[in-house]
């Protein structure tokens, strides 16, 4: 069939209306439209890279070792706990680098 649905939000962050948003902002008179530029980014990268709400995401979501499992099974080593970590950070920061800089 047609597979997943598309990620809550993601019509209203389309590339098109992206553009209508900056463009009313410009008609306006915003001045800080980088600003809003960067804050539409983070929302949209919220919800297309991170799967989550824009106000639950962010530029660094701490996670802690401690945290990741259920009671009763055994703890995720350091080595790859934070190997696994840091990757996902790293794919985070180069994904959302990119995305800003296509959109300008």
């Amino acid at each position: 069939m047609g597979g997943a649905p598309p990620p809550r939000g993601a019509t209203y962050y389309s590339p098109t209306h992206i553009e209508t948003i900056l463009r009313r902002a410009r008609v306006s008179g915003i001045e800080k439209e980088s600003t809003l530029r960067y804050m539409i980014m983070w929302f949209y990268g919220s919800i297309m890279v991170e799967g989550t709400r824009p106000l639950e995401g962010g530029i660094l979501r701490l996670k802690y070792r401690a945290d990741r499992r259920r009671p009763g099974l055994p703890m995720e080593s350091p080595f790859s706990f934070y190997k696994k970590y840091w990757s996902k950070v790293a794919a985070m920061f180069a994904t959302f680098h990119c995305m800003l800089h296509a959109k300008r």
